[in-house]
């Protein structure tokens, strides 16, 4: 099933959407954990890049995709909290 633009914006998707990302986020609040976080992402990021593009990592790039989306979104509200 594919999802309309229509049915991603409606209030009830967007505050399930704003839940799950809280819970994701909560993980991360301790400064412990987001560091061995941000250690084990930057050694995945220098294997990716010494691998890629070898055609083994097609079935993970999805993957790797949401693991950065995670780390930007990790590291920008760490930034956040020191800056604002």
């Amino acid at each position: 099933m594919r999802w309309s633009e229509q049915d991603l914006n409606h209030p009830r998707v967007r505050r399930i959407s704003r839940e799950c990302a809280f819970l994701k986020a909560s993980r991360f609040l301790t400064p412990e954990v987001r560091k061995a976080f941000f250690e084990a992402y930057k050694d995945i990021e220098t294997l990716w890049e010494i691998l890629s593009p070898a055609p083994e990592l097609r079935d993970y790039i999805e993957t790797y995709k949401h693991l950065s989306q995670l780390y930007a979104a990790v590291r920008n509200a760490e930034t956040f909290k020191t800056t604002g």
